[in-house]
């Protein structure tokens, strides 16, 4: 165990680690994800944000992230997922606003890096597109352990 690092995660923290695994996995595997997966996950994340009174505004906050990812996928005729706009969406019932912004943020800045890896080693082209829900998994465990040091 981390000393200073909290090591508690949340019932709602393990819902969205599993959806994300599943959903990289289909990314990866099929360039799709499973939106009943995803919308059983909301509908369980926004069950526990009610119980625990996480505040309309907060869940109603984290979710704009995803609809606005949303809405650039249909200006950009799907240069970024639908599918990836709902896991943000997702994402934001949990984190909120500010730290659903943060993880977009994280999941772009490694998503560039591992593209430029891969352009260099001539493993893709720019033309290729590469799944972004694993981005968006490996960044929740960033903003979890970032948040955890707070």
């Amino acid at each position: 165990m981390c000393v200073g690092v909290k090591a508690i995660i949340s019932v709602s923290d393990i819902i969205v680690i599993v959806s994300l695994i599943i959903s990289s996995i289909q990314d990866l595997k099929y360039k799709k994800i499973s939106l009943w997966i995803i919308s059983l996950s909301v509908i369980l994340l926004l069950a526990l944000s009610i119980y625990k009174n996480n505040g309309f505004i907060n869940i109603i906050g984290g979710a704009i992230v995803g609809f606005i990812v949303i809405s650039i996928s249909i200006i950009t005729r799907s240069k970024i997922g639908i599918g990836d706009g709902i896991v943000l969406i997702m994402t934001g019932v949990v984190l909120g606003f500010w730290q659903n912004l943060e993880l977009l943020l994280y999941a772009l800045s490694i998503a560039a890096l591992i593209s430029i890896v891969l352009l260099i080693l001539k493993k893709v082209n720019k033309k290729d597109s590469l799944p972004f829900v694993p981005f968006i998994l490996i960044s929740y465990f960033v903003v979890l352990y970032f948040n955890s040091k707070k």
